[in-house]
């Protein structure tokens, strides 16, 4: 069934107008314009209702599905509890107004209205287009610079060394290699406690080729197991790589962790963690 709203193009779907939002009850019961329906009579859908009396008691869609109006002591029409301006003789059909399609609906306090009170003179229409606007905020308004490759060559140590309170017996943990008496401290030796040997000197230095693919630039660090090493592939294009050697190759909880260490970065993926070539 297509709407009865003046310029109103829709159809009723489950009981309201899918363009306006007008009930379809008020079609069936709303007398048309310039006509009053007889007190006591309900106008059929598709007749015409003969002219009568004018009566106080009538519908309009505002007021939910057929709310009656009931008149007040001075004679006006009330909707609500709200008076209304129209005379005790007359009481009009307010039609809705028309939604906007996207649009949403809500009451007079903020709270959504359902059912019957869908399409009334009581709604608000609020657009979503500042929600989505407000959500869509510094998409492609910025831009950040990229940061620019230095040259890891810069990054090599001129005196690697380790600094004396660093120096510890990988052994029992004794602090070894200190100065003494105005004497600097030893960077290899044995540990006055267990008699281990120590050594914090880097075992490469630059020009060394490692396994015949690794040629060696200088020191970069000094990590827990030992040096770290800036090289060269010399098989794949001299790419920059990164070697790190073992002090303490005869240490089985250091070789353990070694190990450990080279099964991680095997397994993950990250563009800040540097990715394992070789063992």
């Amino acid at each position: 069934m297509r709407c009865t709203e003046p310029g109103c193009s829709g159809s009723y779907v489950d009981g309201y107008c899918d363009i306006c939002g007008s009930p379809e009850t008020a079609a069936r019961t709303a007398p048309p314009a310039g006509t009053t329906a007889p007190a006591g009579t309900a106008p059929r859908a598709g007749t015409t209702p003969p002219a009568g009396p004018a009566t106080p008691a009538s519908t309009t869609p505002g007021a939910g599905q057929g709310t009656p109006l009931s008149p007040s002591p001075d004679g006006s029409a009330m909707v609500g509890g709200a008076a209304s301006a129209l005379g005790p003789q007359q009481a009009s059909v307010t039609p809705a107004p028309a939604a906007r399609p996207g649009g949403s609906r809500f009451g007079a306090g903020g709270a959504t209205l359902l059912g019957s009170a869908r399409g009334t003179t009581a709604t608000r229409r609020f657009g979503t287009g500042q929600r989505t606007r407000a959500s869509s905020l510094g998409a492609g308004l910025t831009t950040v610079p990229a940061v620019p490759v230095g040259d890891p060559a810069a990054a090599v140590l001129a005196n690697p060394q380790v600094p004396e309170e660093k120096r510890n017996c990988p052994n029992c943990g004794a602090a070894v290699g200190r100065s003494h008496d105005g004497q600097p401290g030893r960077e290899e030796g044995f540990c006055p406690q267990c008699r281990s040997p120590f050594s914090f000197r880097p075992k490469l230095a630059q020009g060394d080729l490692v396994a015949g693919q690794y040629e060696v630039a200088g020191c970069l660090a000094h990590g827990g197991l030992g040096w770290i090493y800036l090289a060269r592939d010399k098989n794949v294009s001299d790419r920059w790589v990164v070697l790190k050697g073992l002090l303490n190759a005869g240490d089985p909880d250091a070789l353990a962790a070694a190990i450990a260490e080279q099964e991680f970065l095997a397994q993950v993926s990250h563009q800040l963690i540097v990715e394992i070539y070789n063992f």
